[in-house]
């Protein structure tokens, strides 16, 4: 052992571990199976648990079972510079750093690390968790800038637009999916410059469909005052999914919403008209709507896009000056 990161190893450097471990499945063969040595060194990270005075087992940590890297986290025998855990980081933080190293240097798939970084508090995203996706978001191997831009958008870390617009429609299909969910679902930065960016990138000709239904749904959950053109711009989409988003994003900013949030999906706060706001009358409230999936030729949505057409026509100008 080199090092201890938790726990109490009795101070030796060399411990002895027994663990049942076998792969499942079949296996043919055409004579009997005899029992052999395997000597591999296997540098990482290992949960050790004790199991007696001088027995240990090992907690795996996860993955197809009986294959040798479901069992450790792999790390460098050298940690590189940029993945030195800064004075005062804990423990979590050096993990993290240490399992990230090992990704980078095997050129394993990142996905593992990126599981790990989503069950972490997202907000703030701790240093540790920002290095790791900054480094990753800028990889020239394939799949890891993805799994960094994912990790910004879903942590909210500033420049996440940026990075995103640079993989233009180069993004890797393996992880788009995964990328586009965390803009729709997460990304709620608010910032000026970063919803401007966001508008932008949903009206680039480089951006996929499916980016662009991502980043409109983005763009409607936050509806602050730079959001609003966009939105308003929707109502004239020939797409009624778009058009809807429109109306609940004007709706939602009109009326005093708050941004959707992961944090407040589930109570359904988002829909409450609880901010302060001068362009909230009984009308908006009357034509408020979430947006949901209308059809093509819907009355109501009809009616609802003239009202909020009607609305921006003659309050557009008011938002965008309001302080």
């Amino acid at each position: 052992m080199e090092t201890v990161f938790k726990g109490d190893a009795g101070g030796s450097t060399v411990i002895q571990v027994s663990h049942a471990w076998s792969h499942p499945g079949k296996v043919l063969v055409s004579r009997p199976l005899s029992s052999v040595s395997v000597g591999l060194y296997l540098h990482g990270i290992w949960c050790l648990q004790r199991t007696g005075a001088s027995t240990w087992d090992l907690i795996p940590r996860g993955g197809l079972g009986g294959d040798p890297s479901s069992l450790y986290w792999i790390t460098p025998s050298t940690l590189p510079a940029v993945y030195q855990p800064p004075s005062g980081a804990c423990l979590l933080d050096t993990l993290m750093l240490q399992a990230a190293a090992g990704v980078e240097a095997v050129g394993v798939n990142p996905r593992d690390l990126q599981n790990v970084i989503e069950t972490y508090p997202p907000a703030p995203p701790s240093p540790a968790v920002q290095t790791i996706l900054a480094r990753f978001a800028t990889s020239s191997t394939p799949g890891f800038r993805e799994t960094g831009v994912a990790g910004l958008l879903e942590t909210g870390a500033p420049g996440a637009i940026a990075q995103l617009s640079q993989l233009g429609a180069a993004i890797n299909p393996q992880y788009a999916g995964t990328i586009a969910l965390a803009l729709e679902q997460s990304f709620r930065d608010t910032t000026p410059s970063s919803v401007a960016q966001l508008a932008q990138y949903a009206n680039a000709t480089t951006t996929s469909a499916a980016m662009r239904k991502a980043a409109v749904r983005a763009l409607a959950a936050i509806h602050t005052k730079e959001a609003l053109p966009f939105l308003a711009a929707l109502l004239s989409s020939s797409d009624p999914w778009e058009q809807g988003q429109g109306v609940f994003g004007l709706g939602a900013f009109a009326n005093g919403c708050p941004p959707q949030t992961p944090g407040n999906v589930i109570s359904m706060d988002y829909l409450a008209f609880k901010n302060p706001s001068p362009f909230k009358t009984a009308d908006t409230v009357a034509n408020f709507s979430f947006g949901g999936n209308p059809a093509a030729g819907d009355p109501a949505l009809a009616k609802l896009v003239t009202f909020w057409q009607a609305w921006w026509q003659t309050n557009g100008p008011a938002t965008q000056s309001q302080q």
